[in-house]
């Protein structure tokens, strides 16, 4: 998806020409935020996700998109994209350190199991 009204270029799902899918179902925003894509492979039905999240209000887009997912998905959930979080900024970052808060930034590393696993 492109949305050419922002600077954001969108996501994208690119899949080999060799791999024989059916696809089923597909979500996506107008923003270029999101695109989910549900489909079967031979008898597994899998359900893949590309996100693009703001530079700001990470945790509240993400929580969100999670939450819009969670009502798309079916079988095997793949989430694929770029949160404009350093997940762990020693690592993720040059300089070891990040201007997220480090709630901000465990809320981040959570929400995804939370949102997908809740009782």
């Amino acid at each position: 998806m492109h949305n050419p009204s922002t600077k954001s270029k969108g996501v994208a799902i690119l899949l080999s020409e060799n791999i024989q899918f059916h696809l089923e179902a597909e979500e996506k925003d107008r923003e270029g935020r999101y695109l989910f894509l549900k489909w079967y492979i031979g008898d597994s039905r899998v359900t893949l996700a590309n996100l693009y999240l703001p530079n700001k209000g990470q945790k509240a887009s993400l929580a969100s998109l999670l939450k819009a997912l969670h009502a798309f998905s079916e079988g095997t959930v793949i989430i694929r994209g770029d949160f404009n979080a350093p997940l762990d900024p020693r690592v993720d970052t040059s300089k070891g350190s990040s201007t997220i808060p480090d709630h901000v930034l465990r809320g981040i590393r959570t929400l995804p199991w939370r949102t997908l696993h809740y009782a």
